[in-house]
């Protein structure tokens, strides 16, 4: 068996300046400069192998970055571009070491994603053995703890900190998602998804990010999970997903190199829980959209309805808000009645499809 090494070229300012056509199609000729300068700056800042990566994905994970509005810095922590080694079988005798740049969200990441799609609160946090009640888990699905003893956990060494697991919630509009998993969930979670943790733990060493960095890929983890199983996100944050944890084609597509986590089903952009709202943002659409109406629509609301059609539903309260809009009695917050005609007119259609 021979292992041989893939030569890559080098991602640099000139390959950079090759690949300008790439570059201006996905983020546009005015950001294209300040994109080439910022790939430069965060290469020289980052003490990882990424110069022995493939440039091309090098160039498609920071484009994916840019895209989604997060910055690739070290300090911030929202998001990097690591380098990630795998063997690859080329024929029946001869394997070959691809060196890939994987782009890849942290826990910050999705917390800034998530706001920015509308969630009033998304955020996951460590459990202690303090933390645990008499009635922590008396309800299915709701969790209470007690925080009060928050600094005298501090003071604790961190070795003597008894980790219990991890809890994540979120709220978007009126919906709230909560999710507990155990120290051993979690453990176990990282076993079945991560070949890199696998692979530390046959060996018995800490290189893998899950051992290195196990609380921060605990709290993103859980993140995920109760995000993408619970509540609707946005266009952005459906692409986050997909591209988290992969080495970018030139073509869109991911190449997942760490396995995927196939235990988040993949988000839909609607809310499943509830046709009726599905329906309401259908029918308001189709009048919101005519001529006549177009014509009232000011810049204010024009950016309202964009947010009610990223989300692709809508509820009773999105509909008040754009028709009061489009009446000279919005400060007073009155609809105007040919508007209320129309809402009740949707309201009817909804329950009498709900019915059927």
């Amino acid at each position: 068996m021979n292992n041989q090494l893939a030569k890559n070229p080098i991602f640099n300012m000139d390959f950079l300046n090759r690949n300008d056509a790439v570059i201006i199609a996905s983020l546009g000729a005015e950001k294209a400069e300040a994109f080439k300068q910022n790939c430069m700056m965060y290469l020289s800042s980052t003490s990882d192998n990424l110069n022995t990566c493939e440039p091309n994905s090098i160039l498609t994970a920071m484009l994916m970055a840019t895209n989604l509005g997060l910055p690739v810095n070290k300090s911030l922590g929202l998001c990097w571009v690591i380098p990630y080694s795998k063997s690859k079988k080329i024929n029946e005798n001869d394997w070959i070491k691809e060196h890939l740049a994987q782009f890849q969200i942290g826990y910050k990441g999705y917390v800034s994603l998530a706001m920015q799609a509308g969630y009033s609160m998304a955020l996951a946090e460590i459990i202690y053995e303090e933390h645990i009640t008499d009635n922590t888990f008396d309800e299915v699905g709701t969790y209470k703890f007690n925080r009060k003893n928050q600094l005298e956990i501090q003071r604790k060494p961190i070795a003597e900190r008894n980790i219990v697991g991890y809890y994540a919630v979120a709220k978007y509009r009126n919906f709230k998602a909560e999710l507990f998993w155990t120290a051993e969930e979690m453990k176990s979670h990282a076993g079945k998804y991560s070949d890199s943790y696998k692979f530390s733990e046959n060996k018995k060493n800490q290189d893998s990010i899950w051992h290195k960095e196990a609380e921060k890929m605990a709290l993103k983890t859980m993140l995920r999970q109760v995000l993408g199983k619970n509540i609707v996100p946005n266009k952005r944050l459906v692409k986050a997903y997909e591209a988290d944890m992969s080495a970018i084609e030139l073509d869109g597509s991911y190449n997942y190199l760490d396995n995927q986590d196939k235990s988040i089903p993949k988000p839909v952009l609607k809310d499943p829980r509830d046709g009726k709202k599905q329906v309401l943002y259908d029918n308001f659409m189709k009048y919101v959209l005519s001529p006549e109406i177009q014509a009232k629509i000011t810049e204010d609301l024009a950016r309202e309805l964009e947010q009610t059609k990223e989300k692709r539903y809508c509820e009773e309260s999105d509909v008040i808000i754009i028709i009061n809009g489009l009446t000279e009695n919005k400060d007073a917050g009155v609809i105007a009645e040919d508007k209320a005609v129309a809402l009740e007119k949707y309201i009817k259609e909804i329950e009498i499809k709900q019915e059927n």
